[in-house]
């Protein structure tokens, strides 16, 4: 409970000015987004591991070529290099943390390349269009079109200083990555689902277990291991 609220504070939308949890956007086949990103893009390796009852369970690892639990688990496939950035989904208007592989975020970088402004600035930052199509880890494509310059409303401007504000939203700390007993209990421990749908196949789809009510795309892995940088 956060105490008592004056009448007049008591919020008309509740999703915008007022939003603290965060919230995912997942890319699914099928379907296009119109987002504007936020901000900067962070690094990760990321496990996907279906298990024996067909959930899919997730953990983030430093370095996957030193992970202890993938010795001990020849079956584990090799984490996916993925990234993730803030961003403004253009459908409801919310601030979303938007995740995905390489191919996503190359055509940001191309266009800081060639105009040196920073895609997730407040003034230099623009919309963006993904679509999606195909599924599966080797068939999934993703078109990423720059639509126009959207400079940050007064309202967006706050939504982010709240955001930045909140240790929790911060990324160094929704993106912690896990130790080896961490991995090893997410990808292979018991699983309580304990505060979502019981029909749901998704288990820790993010680092402090608060989900979504959608499990991530199946898409492509990265070509390569480098970190991003605008």
């Amino acid at each position: 409970m956060e105490g008592y609220l004056e009448w007049s504070d008591i919020p008309e939308n509740e999703s915008k000015s007022t939003q603290k949890k965060h919230e995912y956007l997942w890319l699914k086949s099928g379907k296009k987004y119109r987002v504007r990103p936020v901000h900067y893009a962070v690094p990760l390796f990321k496990y996907f591991h279906r298990d024996a009852k067909g959930m899919l369970r997730t953990a983030l690892c430093p370095d996957p070529d030193k992970c202890e639990v993938a010795l001990a688990h020849p079956e584990l496939k090799k984490p996916s290099r993925r990234y993730a950035i803030y961003v403004i989904d253009r459908e409801d208007g919310k601030l979303k943390i938007m995740e995905g592989p390489k191919s996503v975020f190359l055509p940001l970088k191309k266009r800081f390349e060639a105009t040196g402004k920073n895609p997730g600035g407040s003034d230099t930052g623009g919309d963006w269009q993904i679509e999606i199509t195909g599924k599966g880890q080797k068939n999934t494509t993703y078109s990423v079109v720059f639509l126009e310059d959207t400079p940050l409303s007064g309202e967006e401007k706050q939504l982010v200083k709240e955001v930045m504000e909140d240790e929790k939203r911060l990324f160094k700390n929704i993106y912690k990555v896990n130790t080896p007993e961490e991995i090893e209990k997410r990808l292979f421990g018991e699983y309580e689902n304990k505060d979502n749908d019981s029909k749901s196949s998704t288990a820790f789809i993010e680092n402090n277990n608060s989900q979504d009510d959608s499990s991530p795309t199946d898409s492509s892995p990265p070509a390569d291991s480098e970190d991003f940088n605008w």
